[in-house]
């Protein structure tokens, strides 16, 4: 998703409102620090694993999450769709 975020956020006009929410800081746009699994991403949707495991060391309950979707239609997105995209093997919708 990095470089995703990194080839449209210099073709696309408003990068800060049109791909609201996309984080250069953030290696993963499903995994929120709340835990909640809900992405702050504009437009990038995620499906959580409902079998989750419980760490001993933290006691923290952890879940894995898988990019779904990516609904950008009204994001304004100008330039070529990056090969990274064939990455994320978990999009079914684009």
């Amino acid at each position: 998703m990095q470089a995703i975020l990194g080839a449209w956020n210099t073709s696309t006009p408003n990068p800060e409102s049109n791909l609201a929410g996309w984080n250069s800081a953030q290696k993963y746009p499903c995994e929120q620090e709340d835990g909640i699994g809900i992405p702050n991403w504009r437009g990038v949707q995620c499906i959580t694993r409902i079998k989750c495991q419980l760490n001993v060391t933290t006691s923290i309950w952890e879940c894995s999450s898988f990019i779904v979707a990516l609904t950008l239609q009204s994001a304004s997105i100008t330039g070529s769709l990056p090969p990274e995209i064939g990455n994320i093997s978990t999009l079914t919708t684009l």
